[in-house]
C-alpha cells in the first residue's frame, strides 16, 4: 500500500471582514490622502508604494476594523494552529499600487504573522504567493497539470473587505497594477504575547501600544 504524508504545510487565511458598507468606504477614501514612500530601490521602479505612517491603525477611523480583524485572526490561530497565546498587531501601513506599479516578493521581519485587508477592489485583484523553493536552484520538472506540491506561485483572488492572513515568513507580491486607475490595501503584522515557548528558550512578552505623533 502507498501512503502519502503531507508534512509541514502552509496556510494562507482568506475572509470577509463584516464592517457596514459606509464605514469600508470611509476607509477606503481615507487611506488615498497619505504620505507615500516608496517600498523598493531605485533598480525596481516603479514600485508598490507605502504610507510614511507606519502606525495607522492608530486612528480613531480604524477602531472597528482593527477590532475585528484582531478578533477574526485569534479565531484563527486558536481553531486552525491550536495556538492558545494572545496576539497582538504591531505595525499597521497602507499599500498604492499606481498603474505598472508592482510589488517584488518579499517577506516580513520581527513579527509571527501578516495580513492585508482590501477595502475595496475590482475584479480580478489578488495577492501572490511563491514557494521558497522557487528561490534556490533546483530542477523544476514539467507537470502536466499543477497541484500543491509542484505548484511555485499560488495567486489568492480577493474581493471588497477581504483580510487574508499568513504567516511573516511566506514570500507575496502585489502583481501589476495593469489597469488605470490606484489599487490601495492595508498591511499589519502580528506577534504572540504572553509566556511563549519552554526551558531556557522561554519568553514572556507583554506589548504596550504606544501613539505616534
Amino acid at each position: 500500500m502507498i501512503e502519502y504524508i503531507t508534512i509541514f504545510p502552509e496556510s494562507v487565511c482568506r475572509q470577509n471582514i463584516d464592517l457596514p458598507e459606509k464605514e469600508r468606504k470611509a476607509i477606503a477614501q481615507h487611506i488615498k490622502k497619505y504620505k507615500w514612500i516608496t517600498c523598493a530601490n531605485p533598480e525596481q521602479l516603479p514600485s508598490t508604494d507605502a504610507s510614511a505612517n507606519k502606525y495607522i491603525f492608530h486612528e480613531p477611523i480604524y477602531d472597528n476594523l482593527k477590532k475585528n480583524i484582531l478578533k477574526e485572526f485569534e479565531r484563527y490561530a486558536r481553531l486552525h494552529y491550536l495556538y492558545t497565546n494572545k496576539f497582538m498587531i504591531t505595525t499597521s501601513w497602507a499599500t498604492r499600487s499606481k498603474p505598472k506599479d508592482v510589488s517584488y516578493y518579499h517577506s516580513h521581519n520581527n513579527c509571527m504573522f501578516s495580513g492585508v485587508y482590501y477595502p475595496e477592489v475590482r475584479k480580478g485583484e489578488k495577492i501572490i504567493f511563491r514557494h521558497k523553493d522557487a528561490m534556490i536552484h533546483q530542477f523544476r520538472c514539467n507537470p502536466k497539470a499543477y497541484n500543491h506540491y509542484n505548484s511555485l506561485d499560488v495567486n489568492i483572488s480577493v474581493k471588497s473587505g477581504d483580510v487574508v492572513f499568513f504567516r511573516s515568513h511566506m514570500l507575496h507580491s502585489i502583481p501589476h497594477n495593469l489597469t488605470n486607475k490606484n489599487r490601495y490595501s492595508i498591511a499589519f503584522n502580528f506577534i504572540p504575547t504572553g509566556y511563549i515557548g519552554y526551558g531556557d528558550s522561554a519568553l514572556e512578552i507583554h506589548y504596550e501600544e504606544f501613539k505616534t505623533k
